[in-house]
């Protein structure tokens, strides 16, 4: 038995704090290992004071974040690699956890983190609001025409003040990001080229995609840039029913099982270009140990405990998300109609974020130019041009 104490950094927060507490509680329970559980809301946050610790030469014992900002610590070997390890514990790794979730978790062939769950980005939509509005509540907006069509059925406002959106895309960076990166994929662009040392994002494609997110502002009126900023939970636009259809994720099934058990919620496939195909994002936090670490043992423990079957079922069904695991993934809890499209969009529609140490600085530079766009009408091709620019001169040089 170990009975050390770990430092945990992570940004299990809001939609995922009860799993992580049960997960921190049932590792002590097994292991006798206590852990200094230190959250941050902000992933920004987190990651600033994770990579002030590493400088410090103090990093925490293990740390938990989307798996995008593994790569910026195995790039200057401050991560544990984890294949000798599962090897020692008689884990095959390859069985376990699907091929595209462990790339999304390596880095130059090297596994550095285990997927905790996975998950993607789905429109959710109100029946009950389709059926007052006169839509059939079976049936979800399909491509880009629906969707507009359907939100400026849905979208009341009242003078200048918005009362209800017709289709909500939450303020925040990361969701904002993700929105035009979807868009980007359904027309067949990339962010970077295949081999991941050039930025493209500024394609035909591109300028079409942010060209459509600014028209849902500006032109079609079917919500603002700044809808739903600061709220959270019962107060969210999609939750107080001030939103018909929302651009969500798995955190908003938590937040309506909490808040409004009995509404009536559909879900299914971001809506894709009329000529193009559906494309989601996928998601995953790592589980990942520091080099440094002084209680790397203790850590190491808690790396495996995080990728047991157990722990992976527990964490995912508390959370509204899905397992890493695949054995845990077909557990007959998933098999409910809404996991059934969150299952499906992984499965055939899937991309994942590149795996760069600079991503943080380029995904910074896209965001920067999403909201030239959306708030000062900046012509989406010159703001593209300009961030696609910066990134390849100054970023990937």
């Amino acid at each position: 038995i170990f009975a050390g104490t770990i430092d945990f950094y992570h940004s299990l927060m809001g939609s995922k704090e009860a799993a992580r507490k049960e997960l921190l509680s049932n590792f002590t329970k097994q292991t006798g290992i206590k852990v200094n559980d230190i959250g941050f809301f902000d992933i920004f946050q987190w990651q600033q004071k994770t990579l002030a610790a590493v400088a410090a030469g103090l990093p925490p014992d293990v740390a938990s974040n989307h798996y995008y900002f593994v790569p910026q610590y195995a790039v200057h070997g401050t991560v544990e690699p984890l294949d000798e390890h599962f090897k020692d514990w008689r884990i095959d790794v390859n069985k376990i956890f699907a091929k595209e979730v462990l790339k999304m978790n390596s880095y130059k062939g090297k596994l550095y983190g285990i997927p905790l769950f996975v998950t993607c980005r789905v429109l959710l939509y109100n029946k009950d609001i389709f059926k007052e509005a006169g839509l059939n509540p079976n049936k979800p907006p399909r491509n880009w025409e629906d969707l507009v069509d359907f939100a400026k059925k849905l979208t009341i406002w009242k003078g200048d003040k918005l009362v209800r959106a017709g289709f909500k895309i939450s303020p925040s960076p990361e969701m904002r990001t993700n929105f035009f990166y979807i868009l980007l994929w359904e027309l067949g662009g990339r962010i970077l080229n295949e081999d991941e040392t050039k930025a493209v994002f500024n394609s035909e494609a591109g300028v079409k995609a942010l060209t459509f997110f600014r028209d849902l502002y500006l032109k079609y009126k079917v919500t603002s840039p700044d809808f739903g900023k600061g709220t959270k939970g019962a107060s969210d636009p999609f939750i107080a029913k001030k939103a018909a259809m929302s651009f969500a994720g798995p955190y908003d099934l938590v937040n309506l099982k909490k808040y409004v058990p009995n509404m009536n919620v559909g879900v299914a496939f971001i809506p894709r270009p009329v000529d193009g195909q559906y494309a989601t994002l996928l998601d995953s936090f790592s589980i990942f140990a520091f080099k440094g670490a002084k209680h790397k043992k203790d850590a190491l423990q808690f790396v495996k405990y995080a990728s047991s079957y157990d722990a992976q079922l527990q964490f995912s069904k508390t959370s509204c998300r899905l397992p890493g695991r695949l054995d845990a993934l077909s557990d007959p809890y998933f098999s409910a109609p809404a996991y059934k499209v969150f299952q499906e969009a992984i499965g055939k529609y899937g991309h994942a974020l590149p795996t760069l140490p600079q991503w943080t600085e380029i995904q910074q530079t896209i965001l920067d130019a999403i909201e030239k766009v959306i708030y000062s009408n900046v012509d989406p091709k010159t703001a593209l041009d300009e961030a696609v620019r910066k990134v390849n001169t100054q970023i990937l040089h």
